[in-house]
């Protein structure tokens, strides 16, 4: 397990995406190990919530697309609680999206306020569908449906927007200074949201860090 970019110590946020091959049994233990030892305290951030919109998107009914995404979430769930139990340090929790999140007022403002700059800033707008667009397009080939791309990308892009404005709201949301999130891999519309290349203004007060 590697620091690729970014700093230790600290709140740490561990995204870790549903139905993303990557999050094995092996690699959940690895990672949470890593950031229980430099991070303090650390949340992880499964994505079953937002996965919905995903599953929505590429064709699923509502009623598939929700136990899909629970099903997957709570597989990542299971492994990550097993390692969380044999962590040396106690410091590691799972956030839960229904009571930590959508509940909270400030995160429903935030929401409001990311959605309000998709649908003002061109920039943003463009790079949030060509993100999802990148997601999308694979689980389309592989479940061999006829879907309309734009109209896919439109259920999709929720599912961004929603983590976006989550992140943006965790320091608040915490009561931190400063909140690294933790991933395996480059997120350029995060970076650029974060650095003020959007219109909204540059955030201090978080930082993507790339751990694999």
């Amino acid at each position: 397990m590697d620091l690729i970019t970014g700093s230790t110590g600290g709140l740490a946020i561990v995204g870790m995406s549903v139905g993303n091959g990557y999050f094995k049994r092996s690699k959940i233990d690895e990672l949470l190990n890593y950031t229980s030892e430099n991070y303090d305290p650390v949340s992880v951030m499964i994505t079953d919530k937002p996965a919905i919109h995903t599953y929505l998107a590429v064709g699923y009914s509502e009623k598939e697309a929700k136990r899909k995404a629970r099903l997957n979430g709570n597989t990542l769930r299971n492994h990550c609680n097993n390692t969380i139990d044999s962590l040396v340090r106690n410091n590691t929790r799972i956030i839960d999206w229904d009571e930590d999140i959508f509940s909270q007022e400030c995160y429903v403002e935030e929401y409001g306020k990311i959605k309000n700059l998709y649908e003002q800033d061109p920039f943003f707008r463009e790079d949030a569908r060509e993100t999802t667009h990148a997601v999308l397009q694979r689980k389309i080939e592989l479940r061999k449906t006829e879907i309309e791309l734009d109209v896919a990308i439109d259920e999709g892009v929720e599912y961004l927007l929603e983590e976006l404005a989550f992140l943006l709201i965790s320091p608040r949301l915490f009561g931190v200074d400063k909140v690294k999130y933790i991933y395996y891999r480059k997120w350029p519309i995060f970076n650029r949201l974060i650095s003020g290349n959007y219109a909204i203004k540059k955030r201090t007060d978080l930082e993507c860090v790339i751990v694999r």
